[in-house]
């Protein structure tokens, strides 16, 4: 979670059970991520990683991918370095 001018940014979850969720729920309702426009943006953004396939109408929910997906160090790396620019964006807004 990103604490930013009194909100709360929930990002993501990673479960035990070994999925990752992306809380494009949460996204949809607080800047810079509102406009639809944004999220899809994003979602293609994550679509470029190895191993992660989000559908469009994931972009209102909260769409999972299995961690073994992210065992590639390349989308791992790829997965972190998208988070980063969600965080600027974020801090930006």
């Amino acid at each position: 979670m990103l604490m930013h001018k009194g909100r709360k940014h929930q990002l993501f979850a990673v479960w035990t059970y070994g999925v990752f969720e992306f809380y494009f729920q949460y996204y949809q309702y607080k800047p810079p991520f509102e406009p639809e426009e944004k999220r899809l943006e994003l979602l293609e953004w994550l679509n470029s990683i190895p191993g992660v396939s989000v559908p469009a109408d994931g972009i209102t929910r909260r769409p999972k991918v299995s961690l073994s997906s992210l065992n590639d160090e390349t989308a791992l790396k790829q997965l972190l370095e998208t988070f980063d620019g969600v965080i600027q964006e974020i801090k930006a807004s």
